[in-house]
């Protein structure tokens, strides 16, 4: 059975994998919190497969979060004049940009200490401004800009924001990550935006080839899984191009090796990295598609107040970790969490990071099913900006 426009001109199987997206990124920022490391998981002279494994399914939730996103501003631009469109966007990313420095930094709890993290939010909102200019271009052109940022971006991962002078600032946004102060407010930029834009790009591109009809919809989703994971696995091989970090045959054995090969740059995303998110991703979407929405309903209901889903746990789960180790390690406890030096008693526990994360998946079951009949009630007011 085929998916459907699901109400209201949604397409019920591109929720579906937002929810997905989202329900996964959430699992990465319990890890975050409830389960942190002395290393990082994907340190592989630190880390275990597990751990591994736990931090690399969620690389799958920014790139399809942005593609999405692209994605739904073409949908909405077929209802819309060119215009509104842009506007909408231009609105909307200056939106998003103002909630990263304000309630996302504050959430993490960056705020505290006086920095500013621009993350996946911040880039969302760059791209989305940058796609209102490229909503007046033809699609020729759309489709070069995100072949460029796309593939291209990693010609330049020898440049570096040192080598612009005083305009450092502008290089660390668009490719090299960075810290720089504009007057007493400090920024860390974690999620560079040239490689986003070309993926928003992408995903404006795509929308038309993802109606019509289901079984070509579904040969090229397919297809293109293939020939994105192919390019990946041909470039990964030769060590040629594409992510700044060859891959090697590792000393703790073949699992390792090929985890070694799979390992790629998230920051800025490498072409590598984005071939295989967005290869699997759209391998993913096809099953989805031919599933009837009963199969994935529940994901519905996260992936349609997506953004409402991401503002709402993260200070959840911030204070439930904050309470959970002052309960355990007493107030001393926390703060050497706050400094990155665990109690020497602490483990982090796998276990724990899956309980706790199904735990706020539950709570927010019901929070984001509320909140979506307020949203589905009130279509064209400000809630649609969440």
């Amino acid at each position: 059975m085929q998916s459907t426009l699901s109400t209201k001109g949604r397409i019920a199987f591109i929720d579906a994998l937002r929810g997905l997206a989202i329900v996964l990124m959430a699992l990465d920022h319990v890890r975050d919190f409830f389960g942190p490391t002395t290393f990082n998981p994907v340190d592989l002279n630190a880390t275990t497969p597990l751990w591994f494994l736990t931090r690399y399914i969620t690389h799958f939730c920014a790139p399809v979060f942005v593609f999405l996103a692209g994605v739904g501003a073409a949908l909405y631009g077929q209802t819309v004049s060119r215009g509104i469109l842009a506007r909408f966007l231009v609105t909307r990313g200056i939106w998003l940009v103002f909630l990263e420095c304000t309630w996302v930094s504050l959430s993490w709890g960056v705020l505290l200490g006086g920095t500013v993290m621009l993350q996946v939010i911040w880039a969302l909102g760059v791209a989305m401004v940058a796609l209102a200019g490229l909503v007046y271009l033809p699609r020729w052109a759309v489709a070069i800009t995100a072949l460029f940022c796309i593939a291209g971006h990693n010609a330049f991962d020898g440049v570096l924001a040192a080598d612009w002078g005083n305009l450092g600032w502008l290089w660390s946004m668009l490719h090299d990550k960075g810290r720089f102060a504009l007057g007493p407010v400090k920024f860390f930029i974690l999620y560079p935006v040239l490689p986003w834009v070309g993926v928003m790009a992408a995903g404006y591109l795509a929308a038309p080839h993802l109606q019509g009809d289901a079984q070509l919809r579904n040969r090229r989703l397919w297809a293109t899984g293939f020939a994105l994971l192919a390019l990946m696995a041909a470039l990964r091989w030769s060590n040629i191009y594409g992510d700044p970090h060859p891959w090697s045959e590792q000393s703790r054995g073949a699992l390792f090796s090929a985890m070694s090969f799979i390992n790629f740059e998230k920051y800025p995303p490498s072409l590598l990295y984005l071939c295989m998110t967005l290869g699997l991703g759209a391998w993913v979407m096809a099953v989805l598609a031919r599933w009837p929405e009963s199969r994935y309903r529940w994901l519905l209901v996260y992936g349609k107040v997506s953004m409402f889903f991401y503002l709402v746990h993260l200070p959840l789960i911030h204070i439930g970790a904050a309470l959970w180790t002052i309960s355990r390690y007493g107030l001393e406890g926390a703060q050497a969490f706050r400094n990155d030096t665990p109690p020497a008693d602490y483990t982090p526990s796998l276990a724990l990071v899956d309980g706790v994360w199904l735990l706020y998946l539950l709570g927010l079951y019901f929070a984001c099913r509320w909140y979506g009949g307020v949203k589905s009630r009130r279509p064209n007011g400000l809630l649609r900006y969440l």
